[in-house]
């Protein structure tokens, strides 16, 4: 699915804002520095900047669930 134009030129505007925002030194077009610490088994805790955001499957698949699933810190990052 291809996005119209309107769309187009508001996800620029989006992204131009949010750029404009970010300290001097993160206004790199493209490159943002996540890492990424493994836990426990599936369990890890991913940090960008001062946020830590951590990720983990549920029981059932093996994890302990102490955060979201990979799958939902993706969908989250797609859908904002």
């Amino acid at each position: 699915m291809t996005p119209d134009a309107e769309t187009t030129k508001r996800i620029a505007a989006s992204v131009t804002e949010r750029e404009s925002l970010a300290p001097t030194s993160e206004r790199v077009r493209g490159l943002i520095r996540v890492d990424l610490d493994v836990v426990e088994g599936v369990a890890s805790v991913a940090r960008h900047g001062h946020h830590a955001m951590p990720i983990d499957e549920p029981i059932e698949r093996g994890g302990t669930d102490t955060g979201a699933s990979p799958l939902a810190h993706f969908l989250a990052g797609v859908g904002a």
